[in-house]
């Protein structure tokens, strides 16, 4: 009778064992490498969420603060022309201001005047470029509103009219992902997706345009050479825009605010309370403090509220580096021992500075914004890097 045999088989972990020593370990290796790789790529992705998803300069850094929702979003858009995008979170309107190309207006850094269409051209052929901050700043200084990012199309997409190209967006999810490939912007990832599906949810009678090229905002101004070009009244653009772009949660709180000069440059404070009023702020008096500053920084009084919206908000717009500090007391001191930086939330080390000099500091608004050498150099050197 045949003998059957039974071949026990070998376990895994049999086989394993009998491995010789060194492959386990390269699996071992191996295994950990590929993971390592894995969890690399997974953070730097997260961590991309943060910067500019297309930046127009290879130098741009970290954004400073990301966009929350709850602000007003003032964009710039390049394409043919220029235009800006004004969306507004709390009443869910979207306003469009076009800017006519041969609009001319005072540029920032000691460029003089030029046309809206030759802003961006001209500050890209510095080194390095810098056309998209250039616009930035231009159209900022001009309409008197912080213009938080900038997306510069390119290809067929920037021939398209701003209304039209926005209409496409909120309409279509797949034009919204193809029209990626084709832009420059600071926004992040994360910005562009939830600028996205807030767009996409205004509905379309809570859009409105305006051309500045067919209203009386727009008119004849005389260069020094005697010719006559298209420019801007600031004093009807002002009470045009005034109600248009305001910030909801800022308007809402009403908190007064005093603007302080901290450097020697004049007419800083009133540009900022320009800025301050036309997005809702309650400016009560500007003023030249005492003592100049290296660093901006936004200051509450003792009485008013712990943390508030239109405290974090002027923040952001005149002192973005406090932000990552926020809470966090971070300052050096000048041969006379005052302040030149400060990320603190209480004014308390500013009054001891600032009474070392003629005139008592005392503010009777709620929150107080001291402009530093940072803020001046910021919208007039071309080299200025926030940060820095």
């Amino acid at each position: 009778m045949a003998k059957i045999v039974l071949k026990k088989k070998k376990s895994s972990l049999g086989t394993l064992k009998n491995k010789p020593l060194g492959i386990n370990v390269a699996i071992i290796c191996i295994v950990v490498v590929v993971g390592l790789i894995v969890l690399g790529k997974f953070l730097s992705f997260v961590l991309s969420l943060n910067y500019p998803y297309a930046p127009d300069s290879a130098t741009v850094d970290q954004k400073q603060f990301l966009w929350d929702g709850r602000s007003t979003l003032n964009l710039v858009l390049k394409g043919d022309r220029v235009d800006v995008l004004s969306y507004n979170p709390v009443q869910q309107t979207i306003l469009l201001l076009k800017l006519p190309n041969d609009t001319y207006m005072d540029l920032p850094m000691s460029f003089g005047r030029w046309p809206v269409g030759s802003i961006y051209q001209l500050g890209q052929v510095e080194n390095p470029p810098i056309g998209a901050r250039l616009l930035k700043e231009s159209v900022s200084e001009a309409l008197g509103i912080p213009i938080d990012d900038y997306i510069i199309f390119t290809g067929n997409d920037a021939q398209l009219p701003v209304e039209t190209t926005v209409d496409n967006v909120r309409h279509s999810i797949l034009y919204a992902l193809g029209i990626l490939r084709s832009i420059k912007t600071d926004l992040s990832l994360s910005e562009l997706n939830n600028f996205y599906w807030d767009l996409s949810n205004v509905r379309f009678d809570k859009v409105k345009v305006v051309d500045l090229g067919t209203s009386q905002i727009t008119q004849s101004l005389l260069l020094a050479d005697g010719s006559r070009v298209l420019g801007i009244n600031t004093l009807l653009l002002d009470q045009f825009l005034e109600g248009q772009l305001l910030d909801g949660s800022m308007a809402s709180e009403s908190v007064s605010v005093a603007v302080e000069n901290a450097t020697s440059h004049p007419q800083l404070a009133a540009f900022a309370a320009r800025m301050i009023t036309n997005l809702g702020g309650r400016v009560i008096f500007t003023n030249n403090a005492p003592v100049n500053l290296e660093k901006s920084i936004v200051l509450k009084t003792s009485s008013s509220p712990a943390q508030t919206y239109t405290q974090e908000r002027l923040t952001q717009i005149f002192a973005p580096d406090c932000l990552p500090r926020e809470e966090i007391l971070f300052f050096a001191q000048d041969n006379r021992g005052c302040l030149k930086f400060s990320c603190t939330t209480s004014d308390g080390f500013i009054n001891d500075c600032l009474k070392k000099d003629p005139g008592d500091f005392t503010s009777q608004a709620d929150i107080t914004v001291f402009l530093g050498e940072d803020f001046y150099r910021r919208i007039n050197d071309r080299t200025y890097k926030v940060g820095s």
